[in-house]
This record gives structure tokens, C-alpha cells and sequence, in this order.
């Protein structure tokens, strides 16, 4: 339907996705998962015509979520690079946020450019853990999608 409008949940698993390896048997970092992420939606933006679907698709979106279990154990907030970050241990709840946040800003800014829709960060935050996560909510993101 026309009428249909779609957020997208982003989960906060990396401590899962630390598990797979790369398709050279390497591990993975947290760059990699964000590049899984939004590389394709900067082609489609880029590109529509390569990517018809994807691009009719983000025309139904607008925007995204970040879930997952606040009140489970994550390092401490610190400044390894994306690239740096392959270690099993989920990184805090404020860095994982300013690395989507960054993504979709910029992503916004490249849409917008071209006259097409831009997309909201509203993700879930509050309900538990530290006070931090919504102090970085406040911060970066437009509103709290649940929380």
C-alpha cells in the first residue's frame, strides 16, 4: 500500500554476530557489520537504477530503530575505531548508537541531496540499563521509539 510507512529495528547483537567469520575464515569486526548494513542502502541512493528494489523499498521507510536487551553486560564506553572492534564483548550501548547515528546522518544528508525522503534514529532506550543510554538518546537521536 501507498499508505504503508515502515522503521527499520537495527539489533544490537553484536556479541552474535562476533561469532560468524569473515569469508576468509578471519573474524569479523564492528565495521564490517556496519558496512553489511549500509552499503547497500548508500548504493541504492547512489544508484537506483542498479537497485530498483532496494530503492523503491527506502521510499516506504522512514526510519530506524536500535533494540536489544539494555540491562545486558557491555563494555565500557571507550574510543576503539569500528575497524578496531572484533572482540566478543557487545560495546556500550553509546558508541553502537553514535556509529548508526553517523551512518544515517550522513546518509540523510546524500538523500536530502537528491530530493529524497530522509529517515528518523528513534531507537528503543530507557527501559533499562545505565543512564547513559538515554543521555546518548537525548543527544544524537530525534526521539526514543520505546523506553
Amino acid at each position: 500500500s501507498t499508505h504503508n510507512r515502515w522503521i527499520v529495528q537495527i539489533p544490537r547483537l553484536w556479541r552474535i554476530y562476533s561469532m560468524k567469520k569473515s569469508t576468509q575464515g578471519e573474524k569479523i569486526n564492528f565495521q564490517q557489520m556496519i558496512e553489511n548494513l549500509f552499503c547497500p542502502i548508500f548504493d541504492a541512493t547512489l544508484f537506483p537504477d542498479e537497485n530498483p528494489e532496494v530503492s523503491e523499498l527506502l521510499k516506504h521507510i522512514v526510519g530506524f530503530d536500535s533494540v536489544d536487551d539494555e540491562g545486558s553486560a557491555e563494555a565500557s564506553c571507550d574510543c576503539t575505531r569500528p575497524t578496531q572492534w572484533s572482540q566478543p564483548e557487545n560495546p556500550a550501548y553509546c558508541w553502537q548508537l553514535y556509529y548508526l547515528w553517523a551512518n544515517i546522518t550522513v546518509l540523510n544528508t546524500l538523500r536530502q541531496s537528491k530530493g529524497l525522503n530522509t529517515f528518523a534514529f528513534r531507537p528503543h532506550a530507557g527501559e533499562t540499563g545505565d543512564t547513559m543510554h538515554l543521555a546518548a538518546t537525548y543527544i544524537l537521536c530525534e526521539s526514543i521509539n520505546h523506553g
